[in-house]
């Protein structure tokens, strides 16, 4: 009654698959010269040739300048190779204060890796204690002056004994 039981079109659906994947390919080099009809005027706009300028000269323009600044860029990487990146504080790297990766997915949250990572990272960047002073009796005097010698606390003996 309300079900189909005649056989499948073969034929029909063989004939769908071919048309769409050879409209598919076709499709290619029309999408691509629309592509480049779009972007190749901007990077023309952008490039050194639309500016009159030559790339060799332009290149050589660049190489002078980095050559006549006043640490050349030879000496510069010298001493970047030297030295390390502390020399410059803007490329010096810093550790992240991000736990995101240790947290996991939204949908089902690591709260006690990132709260881990949390503590861990707190851990090493608090400050270090400052050293204890060494403790003072009576005043200012040292402990160690403070302290009677066992000689002193001693009774005297009567001389004559």
């Amino acid at each position: 009654m309300a079900h189909d039981k005649s056989a499948p079109r073969n034929g029909l659906i063989g004939l769908s698959i071919f048309m769409t994947a050879f409209t598919l390919v076709a499709l290619i080099p029309v999408f691509n010269s629309y592509w480049s009809s779009v972007v190749d005027p901007l990077v023309r706009e952008r490039s050194l040739d639309s500016a009159g300028l030559d790339p060799a000269q332009a290149r050589e323009a660049q190489r002078d300048q980095l050559e006549s600044s006043p640490l050349p860029i030879d000496r510069a990487m010298e001493q970047l190779g030297s030295r390390g990146r502390r020399v410059a504080p803007q490329i010096t790297p810093r550790p992240s204060e991000d736990v995101a990766a240790v947290e996991g997915w939204g949908q089902r949250p690591n709260e006690e890796g990132a709260a881990a990572a949390r503590a861990a990272w707190e851990e090493a960047h608090r400050p270090p204690e400052p050293e204890p002073e060494p403790a003072t009796i009576d005043g200012g005097v040292s402990g160690d002056a403070a302290a009677p010698s066992l000689e002193a606390a001693a009774p005297v003996e009567a001389a004559g004994e």
